[in-house]
């Protein structure tokens, strides 16, 4: 084997060894009825959680929560919805369109505190890239 067949063989191995491309955080900023924002960071991961869905933290009121996004099938647009649960058991419920706008509900434990704000994001194209396997 020549040296430059070896070398581009031992380059695919690094580039093959080097794993899944590293993804920015998204940056959303959410608005309420009451004019109260929200801004939640999102750091997604590049390994998948499942079939179809991938781990994602959100960062937001100094708290790190995990959770999963996946492509919503339901839809012919490029949709994907991300959900996740705090320690203190609040859920929260993030969906966002290829265009960066996007709608965030959340509910505590009691069903009578649940907040829906409005919002968009920015930097979000290349983890959709990944998160709808295109």
């Amino acid at each position: 084997m020549s040296t430059l067949a070896a070398t581009l063989v031992l380059a695919g191995l690094g580039a093959f060894e080097a794993g899944p491309p590293h993804l920015n955080p998204v940056i959303c900023r959410f608005r309420d009825d009451t004019d109260s924002t929200m801004t939640v960071r999102l750091a997604p991961d590049t390994d998948p959680a499942w079939n179809g869905g991938w781990r994602v933290t959100l960062h937001l009121n100094g708290q790190t929560v995990p959770g999963a996004v996946a492509p919503l099938d339901r839809t012919r647009a490029r949709d994907v919805v991300l959900r996740a649960v705090d320690d203190d058991r609040t859920a929260y419920l993030i969906a966002l369109r290829d265009n960066g706008l996007a709608m965030m509900r959340y509910r505590g434990t009691s069903a009578a505190v649940e907040v829906n704000m409005q919002g968009a994001c920015e930097g979000h194209m290349p983890a959709f890239e990944v998160w709808l396997g295109r």
